[in-house]
């Protein structure tokens, strides 16, 4: 039996182990159709091996700050596989004045034993605004939200790059992609009345293409451009943002004809009349969970402390019982 046992805890089957996990890893951050739950099986084999190793070196047993070192890591490898199976990532675009809805979110990472994502609404989408330097430099991202409390009340919270904001677990961290959305107010024919918002693609990076399509509760499908009154001097610095924004929607109609509106300007449609309300911000989000990392990060320390302490009373030891030999001979010498 120990044997056996002893074979799995072998050093050599560690390293053939860690291969799968590399490209595991590596294929799950490149392929959209693998999510974490595939990297839990080389963790979990690689589990197999680290216990087995602990059971079966006696080296281990001799030297305990060896041993607690290996403990630690298996810690990090068991949390870091049942992470990857709580793991919970996507991503969401809000408009400024939407409430976020979680049903919204496009997943990217499910893991196999999560129950369910995040509960919404939770905050409000605020003013968003970005700084640039001269030559179109990102540098500073602004998010307000207000975010939602007990007993009905909410709070105000500012994050952006440089710091991301988590509630109940999940964080959530401002991307590049951001843009202009215009709101759209229709009243229909038979007196239903819609107000929601257009997103159009991400702004300053395609600056040259704001365009998209929309299907009007009418039944009708219209091509909806944004021209902004002052494009972006690239050698200036400046502020992207929708306050003050000059601008006119161009609409494009089935039978080619088109139409240009101004904020609060209206246009008869099949089935109802469209209003261009104004213009807002829009910022994309990555919204993720690991209930594990904290601890996988603490498991990490304490190894790190377990190894000094092992490398420390082993080479602290030598040199210091080298000294005290040479010592020892200097005084055989004088003698």
């Amino acid at each position: 039996m120990m044997p056996s046992v002893a074979k799995l805890g072998s050093l050599k089957l560690t390293a053939i182990l860690m291969l799968p996990l590399i490209l595991t890893v590596f294929a799950v951050s490149r392929l959209d159709s693998l999510d974490s739950n595939w990297v839990a099986i080389p963790l979990a084999l690689l589990g197999i091996n680290l216990m087995a190793a602990i059971a079966t070196n006696a080296a281990f047993r001799r030297q305990p700050a060896l041993l607690a070192f290996h403990v630690c890591l298996l810690a990090v490898i068991v949390l870091a596989g049942i992470g990857a199976l709580y793991q919970y990532d996507g991503h969401v675009e809000l408009v400024e004045g939407e409430a976020f809805d979680a049903s919204r979110v496009e997943l990217t990472d499910f893991g196999l034993l999560r129950q369910r994502g995040p509960d919404s609404p939770q905050f409000t989408q605020g003013r968003i605004t970005v700084d640039y330097a001269p030559g179109l430099i990102r540098q500073s991202t602004f998010s307000d939200v207000l975010v939602d409390g007990v007993a009905g009340h909410t709070s105000a919270r500012q994050f952006g790059d440089q710091a991301n904001m988590t509630i109940d677990g999940y964080r959530f961290s401002t991307s590049f992609n951001k843009g202009f959305a215009a709101v759209l107010h229709w009243v229909g024919s038979d007196g239903d009345i819609l107000l929601g918002a257009i997103n159009f693609p991400s702004y300053p990076e395609y600056e040259w293409k704001q365009i998209n399509d929309w299907t009007t509760p009418g039944g009708e499908n219209i091509g909806l451009e944004l021209e902004l009154a002052a494009t972006v001097d690239r050698a200036q610095a400046w502020r992207l943002q929708s306050e003050g924004s000059n601008f006119t929607i161009k609409i494009t109609l089935p039978d080619g004809k088109t139409a240009r509106l101004g904020r609060g300007e209206s246009l008869s449609l099949h089935g109802g009349q469209l209003t261009v309300a104004e213009l807002r911000m829009w910022m994309g989000y990555r919204v993720d969970s690991n209930p594990m990392l904290q601890w996988v990060f603490v498991a990490a320390l304490l190894s790190i402390a377990a190894l000094s302490m092992h490398f420390y009373e082993k080479y602290w030891n030598v040199g210091r019982d080298r000294v005290t030999e040479a010592g020892g001979q200097r005084h055989a010498a004088i003698s």
